[in-house]
């Protein structure tokens, strides 16, 4: 995973297209290892949304005057 692209405490917006977690979250990004990013709970409106592991999300996130958007998955949640 590109560290030029991800940085730790940059804003993410995740956005679930189905199912009773539908709709547009924001998070940021707490850790990042490997390829995979570790990242707050999801909130919307000041409320968290603890996500199950199996959840696909819709990530976008803004560094440098780009949007990069990319699918991912829940894989682990602690």
């Amino acid at each position: 995973m590109s560290q030029s692209v991800f940085k730790v405490n940059n804003n993410i917006e995740i956005e679930i297209k189905h199912g009773v977690y539908q709709g547009v979250y924001h998070s940021r990004i707490e850790e990042i290892k490997d390829d995979v990013l570790e990242i707050a709970i999801p909130s919307k409106q000041g409320r968290l949304l603890p996500l199950p592991a199996g959840t696909w999300f819709i990530g976008k996130v803004i560094q440098g005057g780009s949007m990069y958007i990319f699918k991912s998955v829940i894989q682990h949640v602690s």
